[in-house]
């Protein structure tokens, strides 16, 4: 049982730093729009709150702003929900989303919490 947890722990450290490795080269920024709120205990809308970076084989969003329950969903130009995750979302937190396996085209991100709602898009050249 140890060995089968070990080498879960380290599929799933492999995969993570692959992603991680991929996302550095040729990244492109995705702006957000903010709806509802600021998604901020702060009192300042030039603070970066979510920061994202992208290229064709991983999404990397940065959170510099503790939101609590947070629901991310990547969606094709077509409405295709191509991820869809309901995550803590801590200060500082980093995610990365492998993107590798979607086709060309245009997508939209929007992420939703209790403080309000982000969205942004990216376009994917294969």
């Amino acid at each position: 049982m140890k060995k089968l947890l070990f080498t879960i722990f380290m599929l799933c450290c492999t995969v993570s730093m692959c992603c991680e490795l991929n996302c550095k080269d040729e990244q492109q920024d995705i702006y957000f729009y903010y709806e509802e709120g600021e998604l901020s205990n702060k009192n300042s809308r030039s603070v970066k709150e979510i920061e994202a970076t992208y290229n064709n084989s991983c999404l990397t969003i940065n959170f510099n702003v503790s939101l609590g329950q947070t629901d991310i969903i990547i969606e094709s130009e077509y409405g295709n929900i191509a991820y869809n995750s309901s995550i803590n979302v801590t200060e500082h937190e980093v995610l990365f989303i492998p993107i590798g396996n979607l086709p060309s085209g245009t997508y939209y991100i929007t992420i939703i919490c209790d403080g309000g709602s982000a969205e942004g898009e990216f376009r994917i050249e294969r």
